[in-house]
């Protein structure tokens, strides 16, 4: 037994009570249901208050009221809801007891209800004499109530946190400030989820900063370390609307917008700062900000070559900042502006710039599964590359008159990249004294890369309320044009023979998709709607590859390879036709459809004329809904199926030849994805900051797209994308956040199972690849008294595949924590350390890295701040990695940044006093 071999197995003794068994993963999710279910039907039996807020002089109804009960004794919330269009409010499962109600609206005076709740009653329905609230013209009077007021208000779709509720330290990031709510959690990658679902849009007063494409904003992974957290008066978590301004049933995606406080609407704002160190070691990073309550403008730049992403003067540098394997040298600069313009609608422009410089070192150990053996990989690496991007990016939002809107969006890129890669590498049998193959290549390529995306969307409202008419037309093109040239001499020891490819390849490759499509509402009653659509989608794939061997006597690149040049088009035609109805009424809203698609995939290959013709058809039916248990609770279904076409690079003859020993083959012939999705989800928050969720994805593929992988003697993998059925994924995602006000602690927890098959075939034997996993982790952020602010996060995943095909199975655990401290002294003095640790069992490996500060405020106003910063204070920092695929198990290590010193000096400017 091989010493891989041998750890593998001693991992999966030792862990076989933590090894996911699919029968008991299939119980486990059926009993974790009917919990959840035995939950709500508990909690539906219990107590609600009911009642109608409406105008006490004209008696309409008051969409939007707040109403809230404390308890009488201590004035302790208790519960809270916000009245819908009709007025309407309920307050489900208060417990028993004598409670105040406040109802409070805009412009009206707050009104006070006293009401006892005892376990004798089931619905508490308040009388209307009690709940008409009276104008007040002056001012908006208050009911003061001595206590505890909630942590998260909730308006209809969103969920609002106070910035103020939560303590951050002077200078502190956006991203320290988000950090606090319950239920948000910041992934290895940076990237924020809420309730367990990833947020891709962060809006500023409503307005998108740095779009990426009509109906978009900025990453918030970015924005939250641009920003700081003095600048925010309220967060808010609202529910994604798409381009018609409705939020489709069964959705919960989710954007955060962040409101800025009025005294930071005058002026500009920002910071601006540099440092130098060690080895070299550089950084400067800035941003202006101008916020006004009808236009933003932000502009932000830097250049590092630390490895870090956190700008200049962040204290929280290693809280969750991710850090870049290898070396870098970056350079950037950005700008986003938004205005209303003269003529009622919205303008947002945005450009961006960017170069980079890397080096970095792989060691690959590679073990390839096979019908009755192994064999293995191992290669060294070094890969030097260099980029340059720019990228501009427009969106007009123009009302054309009080029934009819225009939304159009531009967003455009170029680029070149210049990548040189040295590899030296061997195969082996199963031992290492099995060798098969030796030698060691040379890539180098240039690449120029274009795209743009240009879209219209109309919206035609008419008189009668629910009626509309919508059209939406996209052009989407990317386009590579690239020059490679790869040496490779290759040892074959079986044989006892060379084998030299010396050749230069010039390749040029385009896509252009049209989509477009007319949609039709038609109201057939108050709670019901007809929605007609059809949709188009022609897509063109141009794929051209010129390849040339070096010719010894000519001592140039002349000879002609034809194997490996081809003129290749292919065309993606479907369109679509659906019927479906929306449902509306209370809690519940409601989308019942069915779909008729068509698609015509047409390839060609001018070179050997080869054609491939295939038509499908197929129905889609689909069913999603979302019902609304109450203000705070919420549960959404979703069942549909969709079709996902080939991606542009599985269907060109001839993918990359860039390693001899692993050819890269497309399939022209391959069929659209048909893949049938039913999702679950329920997700829940709490007045005083708990928040649930709970969510289960399966998915069903037919004309899956798997590999065909063929290994020969010499150690050489041809692999050649292929359709199969029989592919299928659960998972399940588990989050639960509490906010500790009192203690200002937040915890947010989450738990991530899974379990997969995918089927593929090596060297004409078919492979089950059965996968299991499972990851938790745990969360905190603490503040002690001011004085000492806290990140921890600690987490466990497991992964494990059995394959079929030698019926062995391989699991590994990775487990680390991150721990970030700052303690903020007298004579505004800082110090802080953060310390990250990982281990990976298939490698036997563990990572630590420490990393240290003292930093110090000046002025009055804490504007100025100087540090010192010490990176891998214990010289123990490295990265590596390990993955599992249907075809192979690939262990990976990586050089890093090693340690050094760097001193630092930034500037805050434009601070303002907090407006009373």
């Amino acid at each position: 037994m091989t010493g891989r071999k041998l750890v593998l197995h001693k991992v999966t003794n030792k862990l076989k009570s933590l090894t996911i068994i699919p029968g008991l993963m299939v119980r486990f999710f059926t009993i974790f249901t009917l919990v959840l279910q035995f939950i709500y039907v508990s909690s539906s039996a219990q107590q609600v208050i009911k009642g109608t807020v409406y105008d006490n002089n004209t008696r309409s109804p008051l969409s939007g009221a707040s109403v809230t009960i404390y308890t009488a004794e201590r004035s302790v919330i208790k519960g809270q809801a916000v009245t819908d269009h009709d007025g309407q409010f309920t307050i489900a499962n208060p417990p028993a007891g004598n409670y105040n109600l406040i109802i409070s609206y805009l412009g009206y005076q707050a009104h006070r209800i006293p009401i006892t709740v005892s376990n004798a009653a089931k619905t508490y329905k308040l009388d209307m004499k009690q709940t008409g609230l009276v104008p007040n013209s002056i001012k908006l009077n208050t009911v003061n109530v001595r206590g505890n007021k909630p942590l998260i208000t909730v308006r209809k779709d969103t969920i609002e946190f106070s910035a103020g509720d939560f303590y951050t330290a002077e200078n502190a990031s956006l991203k320290n400030l988000l950090q606090k709510i319950p239920g948000l959690t910041v992934g290895k990658d940076g990237a924020f989820y809420f309730q367990g679902k990833k947020i891709n849009d962060l809006y500023i007063d409503g307005r998108p900063a740095f779009s990426t494409g009509a109906n978009s904003s900025g990453d918030p992974k970015e924005l939250s370390m641009l920003l700081q957290s003095n600048l925010v008066d309220k967060i808010q978590f609202a529910d994604k609307r798409g381009l018609d301004g409705t939020t489709p049933p069964g959705s919960s995606d989710k954007v955060i917008n962040i409101t800025i406080k009025k005294e930071m609407k005058k002026g500009v704002n920002g910071k601006l700062g540099g440092g130098y160190g060690t080895e070299g070691r550089y950084t400067a990073s800035g941003n202006l900000n101008a916020f006004r309550e009808k236009k933003m403008t932000i502009v932000s730049g830097g250049a590092n070559n630390t490895g870090l992403i956190a700008p200049v003067g962040a204290y929280e540098e290693l809280a969750y900042a991710p850090i870049q394997a290898g070396n870098y040298d970056i350079q950037s600069m950005s700008g986003s502006t938004s205005f209303d313009a003269a003529s009622g609608g919205k303008i947002s422009l945005n450009a961006r710039l960017g170069q980079n410089a890397t080096d970095v070192q792989t060691v690959t150990d590679r073990t390839n599964i096979l019908p009755d053996s192994i064999f293995q990989y191992q290669s060294n690496s070094s890969n030097s590359s260099k980029g340059k991007i720019g990228g501009i990016g427009a969106i007009i939002e123009q009302k054309l008159n009080s029934l009819a809107s225009l939304n159009l969006s531009f967003t455009g890129g170029i680029g070149r990249f210049d990548k040189e890669t040295n590899t030296g590498f061997s195969t082996t049998g199963k031992t290492t004294a099995n060798k098969i193959n030796t030698g060691n290549t040379r890539n180098s390529s240039v690449a120029d890369k274009t795209n743009y995306m240009l879209s219209a969307f109309f919206n035609q409202s008419f008189k009668k309320p629910g009626r509309m008419l919508l059209f939406n037309v996209g052009l989407l093109h990317n386009g590579n044009v690239e020059d490679q040239q790869n040496v490779t001499l290759n040892e074959l020891f079986l044989s006892n023979a060379r084998d030299t490819i010396n050749q230069k390849i010039h390749l040029k490759t385009s896509n252009h998709t049209l989509n477009l499509g007319p949609a039709f509402r038609e109201p057939i009653s108050k709670t019901l709607t007809l929605d007609l659509r059809y949709s188009l989608s022609n897509s063109l794939t141009r794929n051209e590859q010129y390849a040339s061997d070096y010719d010894i006597n000519t001592m140039s690149y002349s000879k002609e390879n034809k194997n490996l040049s081809y003129i290749f088009r292919n065309n993606q035609v479907t369109h679509s036709f659906t019927t479906g109805f929306l449902y509306s009424r209370d809690k519940l809203s409601a989308n019942l459809s069915v779909a008729y698609a068509m698609n015509k995939s047409s390839s060609r290959n001018y070179v050997d004329d080869q054609h491939v013709e295939q038509n499908i058809n197929y129905w889609s039916p689909g069913l999603a809904l979302t019902y609304r248990i109450d203000n705070f609770k919420t549960f959404n279904l979703n069942f549909n199926r969709a079709v996902d076409l080939p991606r542009m690079e599985s269907l060109i003859p001839i993918v990359s030849t860039t390693n001899p020993l692993y050819i890269q083959l497309g399939n022209p012939d391959l069929k659209p994805i048909i893949k049938n999705m039913i999702n679950v989800e329920y997700t829940s928050v709490g007045l005083q900051g708990v928040s649930f969720n709970f969510r289960s994805n399966t998915s069903f593929d037919r004309n899956g797209i798997s590999t065909n992988v063929y290994s020969d003697s010499i150690g050489r993998q041809i692999s050649k994308p292929v359709n199969v059925n029989g592919n299928w994924e659960s998972k399940m995602t588990i989050g639960i956040g509490k906010r500790f006000d009192k203690l200002s602690l937040t915890i947010n927890y989450g738990l991530e199972p899974m379990i997969s098959r995918n089927t593929n075939f090596i060297n004409s034997a078919k492979n089950m690849t059965s996968t299991y996993g499972a990851s938790q982790g745990i969360f905190l952020n603490w503040n002690f008294r001011k004085v000492l602010e806290s990140n921890f996060m600690i987490d466990w995943s497991y992964n494990g595949s059995r394959y079929s095909i030698q019926d062995n199975y391989f699991d590994y655990l990775t487990y680390g924590c991150n721990l970030s401290v700052a303690a903020f002294l007298p004579l505004q003095i800082n110090i802080g350390s953060a310390y990250m640790f990982s281990h990976n069992t298939a490698q036997q490996q563990s990572n630590s890295l420490l990393n240290i500060w003292i930093a110090k405020t000046w002025l009055a106003d804490k504007s100025i701040q100087t540090k010192f910063y010490c990176f891998d204070l214990l010289r123990q920092y490295k990265s590596f990695s390990t993955q599992q695929t249907a075809t192979y198990i690939e262990q990976t290590s990586n050089n890093n940044i090693t340690q050094y010193f760097l001193g630092s000096v930034t500037w805050f400017f434009g601070k303002k006093k907090t407006a009373q």
